[in-house]
């Protein structure tokens, strides 16, 4: 039969069941050094006693065995959440900065496909997708325009120019994704405090060139964090 690890010594079974079950009663646990929860198994019932026996864990091997990439539980999920926060918040690092981005907006998506599967949401991942590459795209053109306008002297300024003033269009598209995105995880998870990072990050958006917008997009990655901190419970969207 077919089912997943609910918690320590549960499986919920395609039939609807549960079944309690010993760690040395899992064939493959060896493979599996993190937290079992919402792992997919192959298991054999004992009618008699209600128990799960010669249980294989089907879910595929994650590259980093001590984390639970590959769960689909609430604090599995909110751990990705955590790598992806984490990268992002060293984006501003000089040349370097691009990378902690993809980074973590790679460690995003993974928390947000988990989520969108448990919430049913058809669009969370795509906005998410739409907003951060739009802005990854924002800010490669915004500093090839400065680049171009500071290096390359006063014959290329018009184009430099042009190519900030994209770039900073393509920002703004993305925050209308980065809109959609904060509100259906307001409406996923029941918590405002998403849609107070998104506000704070609009008004960084346009404050963005004198100090008090760093102070605020540093104010809005502390917003998100305590959201998915008080996040506890995933709601169902028709």
């Amino acid at each position: 039969m077919q089912g997943k690890i609910l918690g320590d010594g549960i499986i919920s079974g395609e039939d609807g069941k549960r079944y309690s079950f010993e760690n040395s009663d899992i064939v493959n646990l060896s493979d599996f050094n993190c937290n079992l929860s919402g792992l997919e198994v192959d298991f054999i019932v004992d009618e008699n006693q209600g128990k799960a026996s010669e249980i294989f864990i089907t879910s595929k091997k994650s590259i980093f065995p001590n984390i639970p990439f590959n769960s689909s539980d609430i604090e599995s999920i909110k751990i990705k959440a955590y790598f992806g926060l984490v990268c992002k918040m060293f984006s501003f690092i000089p040349c370097i900065g691009v990378l902690f981005l993809i980074t973590g907006v790679i460690f995003m998506i993974m928390a947000l496909i988990s989520l969108q599967k448990e919430s049913n949401s058809n669009f969370l991942v795509k906005a998410y997708i739409l907003s951060a590459v739009l802005s990854i795209f924002g800010v490669i053109i915004i500093g090839i325009g400065a680049v171009m306008g500071v290096v390359f002297g006063l014959g290329f300024v018009s184009g430099g120019v042009m190519l900030i003033i994209l770039g900073f269009v393509l920002m703004i598209a993305s925050f209308y994704f980065y809109f959609k995105y904060y509100k259906e995880m307001t409406n996923i998870t029941n918590d405002p405090f998403f849609m107070y990072a998104f506000y704070c990050k609009v008004l960084w958006l346009f404050l963005k060139l004198i100090l008090i917008g760093y102070l605020l997009i540093f104010i809005a990655v502390i917003l998100e964090i305590i959201a998915w901190a008080r996040f506890k419970d995933i709601k169902k969207l028709a």
